[in-house]
């Protein structure tokens, strides 16, 4: 029998203080090991996204995610409209 999924608090996702740039995503940047970055977003929901990429790729990983994160909201929309 599948688990229930339930809904997370925002609190409970301290560790991803990035919240400013999709509504209901919150996102983080990782040094992994030197030089190499894992910028991570997750959902209150659970759902996650990420990239992993050298210092200079930052920002693109970060738009990156964003972009998805818009996506998954937009199909995650259609889907119970």
């Amino acid at each position: 029998m599948k688990k229930e999924i339930q809904k997370a608090d925002k609190s409970e996702l301290i560790d991803y203080p990035i919240d400013d740039l999709v509504e209901g995503w919150f996102f983080k940047i990782d040094e992994k090991s030197q030089g190499a970055y894992l910028v991570e977003g997750v959902d209150l929901w659970g759902r996650k996204i990420s990239f992993e990429g050298v210092e200079s790729e930052i920002e693109n990983m970060l738009r990156n995610c964003k972009e998805k994160a818009i996506k998954i909201n937009s199909e995650i929309d259609k889907k119970y409209k």
